[in-house]
C-alpha cells in the first residue's frame, strides 16, 4: 500500500495544495461519478488543483494506479509530471533505483512540491522546469524506465500525446508507461471519449 502525502496546503499562482475531508454524501457521489477513485467519508485527502480542477489527489484508487510502474523502476528512472510527488516518492525509495530525473513544465507546482522531497532523497533525485515536447535530453543519455502523467482526465483524446512521447523516447528508454493508457485505449475502442475526471 502506498502511504499519502504529508505536504502542507500552500498555494502559487494558480496552483494549490488542499486537503478536504468529503461528507458520506461527497463521497458516494465521487465513488459514482469516477468508480476505482475509492473515496471514504471524513478521509483526509490531499489534492493539487489548478484553478478548481483537480489535477491529482491522494485518494486509494488514484495510488493504486501507480503501482504497475513503481514495480517495474529500476535504474536511472525519468518521471514526466511532479504532481504530489507520489510517484516519484514510491519510485525514489527503492534500492534499485540510483536516479530519478521529473521534468515539470510548471515552476509554482515545483515550488509548492519539490522541498517535500529534496530533504528525503537528496542526490538521488533531479527535477528540470520545461515543457516535456520541447525538453531534449543531454547526448548519451539513457533512462532505464520512464513514466509520462501529464493528464488531468482519463481519455481518448490523451492517446496522440502519449505516442508522441513513446516515439519521441524509444530510443533513450528501456521500458516506457502512461498514466492510465490502456484505459484510453479502451475507450477509443469503446467510441466515447472521457471516462474519469480526477
Amino acid at each position: 500500500m502506498i502511504d499519502k502525502v504529508d505536504i502542507p496546503i500552500g498555494k502559487a499562482g494558480d496552483y494549490e495544495i488542499v486537503k478536504t475531508s468529503p461528507s458520506a454524501w461527497e463521497a458516494f457521489i465521487t465513488n459514482m461519478k469516477s468508480p476505482g477513485r475509492c473515496v471514504y467519508e471524513s478521509e483526509i485527502i490531499t489534492m493539487l488543483k489548478c484553478k478548481d480542477v483537480i489535477m491529482m489527489s491522494d485518494t486509494e484508487g488514484e495510488m493504486r494506479e501507480m503501482w504497475s510502474i513503481v514495480n517495474e523502476a529500476y535504474g536511472h528512472v525519468l518521471i514526466v509530471g511532479l504532481g504530489l510527488g507520489i510517484t516519484l516518492r514510491e519510485i525514489a525509495k527503492k534500492e534499485e533505483v540510483t536516479k530519478v530525473t521529473v521534468i515539470e513544465i510548471s515552476k509554482e507546482i515545483i515550488s509548492l512540491v519539490w522541498d517535500h522531497y529534496i530533504e528525503e532523497f537528496g542526490g538521488k533525485i533531479e527535477v528540470i522546469n520545461v515543457d516535456i515536447f520541447s525538453w531534449r535530453p543531454d547526448k548519451g543519455s539513457f533512462y532505464d524506465v520512464a513514466y509520462y502523467d501529464i493528464w488531468n482526465n482519463i481519455c481518448s483524446k490523451n492517446l496522440e500525446e502519449m505516442k508522441r512521447l513513446h516515439r519521441k523516447f524509444a530510443r533513450k528508454t528501456g521500458y516506457q508507461e502512461s498514466w492510465n493508457r490502456y484505459q484510453c485505449e479502451r475507450l477509443r475502442e469503446d467510441g466515447n471519449v472521457i471516462m474519469i475526471i480526477k
